[in-house]
């Protein structure tokens, strides 16, 4: 039994270390991938916060009574 699996391994161990990296090669795309998509996510959630930083601080720059009138209209 051995000797038919050391011999079948002697014979494929070329398609089997195509098949390994084969695999490889997928698993480092979808790792890239995922990187990819998390970087882009970090980028638009980073412009969002700076966005909504900025509406705050265009809101606390105005008076209070300003300020209450304007947020009354966004608010209906």
């Amino acid at each position: 039994m051995t000797t038919l699996v050391l011999s079948l391994i002697e014979h494929l161990w070329p398609y089997l270390l195509a098949a390994g990296g084969a695999g490889l090669m997928l698993w480092r795309a979808y790792a890239a991938g995922k990187k990819a998509e998390k970087a882009k996510q970090a980028e638009a959630e980073m412009r969002a916060r700076d966005i909504a930083d900025q509406i705050d601080s265009d809101v606390h720059a105005l008076p209070t009574e300003l300020r209450r009138d304007e947020l009354s209209k966004w608010s209906r």
